[in-house]
């Protein structure tokens, strides 16, 4: 019954909401259907260890996934998302499996695995190629693994195989779960020393695995986004930093200044501070900041949660001491990969936390359960069925909002922008010769070439031939073109100052700009695609008609 809900709340117009895909999806299934046809990713390369995409690289094995999906279920955004939805139902029955091996009575397991079916970050993350979804129920299968394996040492090997998996599927998994392997095998060396060749042998095998993985991370492409937002990187932009500069400036440079005003001081309060904004009530049950992910006034957990968790801390730690250790380890390694970005809290980077919270939120809810049935007073036994009519209500609630106003309310967050690019420049293609798109490196209008690749199913090995995605100096994606589409990206061209992404435009173009470009175009425009609120997203420009403000070049600086 309980797997089935999760069937259902995940492949319930799976296709269909999320509306269309957002770009890290549509880059996925592009680079599926490129393996599935030639082989090769994007960018020419045979079947990779590591794909590059946009100004970041990706882990594989969502990649490869999807591959497997399309190449059955054919080229669609059910196929892309299938394997995260149906990892996510499998998800129900791994954590079912983790309880019970962790001696958890069989009506808490099935409770457990009851309230991360209707848990809204895991719905969320299933219902879309989030590779963070699929490593975490990677990770939960593991240390299910792990704990039969101290029983059975074969269960030590599939359990190192799952492992390796998470790695090379989401790339924050790097710091949390050595970590978190590191304590498991140190509480349970004991026992693991009676298996010393399992154990010897899941480590060879594991660290001959992860050899690629090394490779990839000592040239530092595993580390291009991490750079990009850790908070090491981006000091110079933040206030903190600026602020302490003022200080040490007032204090004339002084030695003790230094000293007081230092900027790795400044580097640890950011880390401390990102770090405990994941445990903030708001973020967790109210608003966690990411419009993508926003459901009404719902949070990641249910509102109900907020009392059944604390709860189900002081229930374990009576009652199953070392179970609460676990989950509390869990929980307090979770956001370390999150906590050195300047984005905190991150909804996406912290989601290994919900394992946890969900064990808690059960543990607590059976509790409060529990004891209002065993009071004296019928007022406070009656009160349970109030309380579960409040847990139904509030979670029929979520449900009701999900898939009746989400797919409206997230449109524009979740990149609809370009799916109705694609659906215009489909009607218009024939007027012109040439489509011009000028993206804007980390703008608003940032990389649409994959969209029209993916929404238009162009053949792979044509776009290869005509020589495929090209990167500029920055990472981003440069100056390219297939079929009749051309890309001129701003913000990475050699000799900036010379480059007008207007220059030598056939007769007939049609030039499609973000808002950033359109602020200079005075008239020529003959479609725009717009948000809720009227705000222009997305503007179409005839070339001939087209005139710029103060007739000067763009000035791409």
């Amino acid at each position: 019954m309980i797997f089935a809900i999760a069937l259902f709340l995940r492949f319930y117009r799976l296709g269909e909401i999320p509306v269309g895909l957002y770009s890290d999806e549509a880059a996925i299934g592009y680079n599926a259907y490129s393996i599935i046809k030639t082989g090769r990713d994007e960018f020419g390369i045979y079947f990779p260890s590591i794909f590059k995409s946009f100004n970041d690289f990706k882990p594989p094995v969502a990649i490869y996934l999807v591959a497997v999906s399309e190449f059955f279920f054919g080229f669609t955004d059910w196929a892309v998302r299938f394997p995260s939805a149906i990892l996510g139902s499998l998800g129900v029955l791994s954590i079912y499996t983790l309880a019970r091996q962790l001696r958890l009575s069989k009506t808490l397991s099935i409770l457990t695995a009851g309230l991360m079916a209707i848990n809204p970050w895991n719905i969320l993350f299933s219902r879309s190629v989030m590779e963070v979804g699929i490593a975490n129920v990677l990770l939960i299968t593991a240390i299910a693994c792990f704990t039969a394996g101290l029983k059975k040492p074969i269960f030590l090997l599939l359990s190192t195989l799952l492992m390796v998996l998470s790695f090379y599927t989401y790339h924050a998994s790097l710091l949390f779960i050595p970590l978190l392997l590191l304590i498991l095998i140190l509480s349970n060396l004991k026992k693991l020393l009676e298996y010393k060749k399992w154990l010897i042998a899941s480590g060879l095998i594991g660290l001959f695995l992860l050899f690629p993985l090394y490779k990839n991370l000592s040239n530092g492409e595993l580390l291009v986004r991490a750079k990009g937002i850790s908070v090491f990187s981006n000091l110079p932009s933040l206030n903190p930093y600026n602020r302490e500069i003022g200080y040490l400036s007032a204090d004339d440079n002084k030695w003790w200044a230094r000293f007081i005003h230092n900027r790795r001081l400044v580097s640890l309060n950011l880390i401390i501070d990102g770090y405990l904004k994941h445990f903030a009530p708001q973020f967790l049950f109210h608003d966690h900041g990411n419009a993508m992910f926003k459901v009404g006034g719902f949070g990641m957990f249910y509102f109900w949660e907020l009392f059944t968790i604390p709860l189900g801390i002081l229930i374990l730690a009576r009652k199953k001491p070392r179970v609460a250790v676990l989950m509390a380890t869990w929980l307090m390694l979770a956001p370390l990969s999150s906590s050195s970005s300047f984005l905190t809290p991150s909804v996406v980077r912290s989601m290994y936390m919900s394992t946890p919270l969900i064990f808690f939120s059960a543990a607590g809810t059976q509790g409060l359960w529990i004891w209002l049935r065993s009071r004296g007073k019928s007022w406070l036994r009656i009160s349970r069925w109030f309380f579960l009519f409040i847990i139904l209500l509030i979670s029929l609630s979520f449900i009701h909002f999900y898939f009746s106003h989400y797919s409206k309310d997230s449109k524009y967050n979740w990149d609809g922008k370009y799916w109705e690019m694609v659906r215009y420049l489909e009607g218009a293609a024939a007027k012109y010769r040439k489509i011009v798109l000028i993206p804007e490196a980390g703008g608003d209008f940032n990389e649409p070439y994959i969209f029209l690749l993916y929404y238009f199913k162009f053949p792979p090995m044509v776009y290869l031939q005509q020589g495929g995605t090209r990167i500029c100096r920055y990472g981003h994606n440069g100056r390219f073109n297939f079929d009749i589409y051309e890309f001129r990206t701003i913000g990475c061209i050699e000799n900036e100052q010379d480059y007008n992404p207007l220059d030598k435009l056939p007769r007939g173009s049609l030039i499609v700009a973000g808002p950033s470009l359109m602020s200079k175009f005075d008239q020529g425009m003959v479609y725009k695609i717009t948000d809720y609120a009227g705000k222009t997203l997305i503007g179409f420009y005839d070339s001939d008609n087209l005139t710029l403000l103060n007739n000067d070049d763009i000035n791409l600086k």
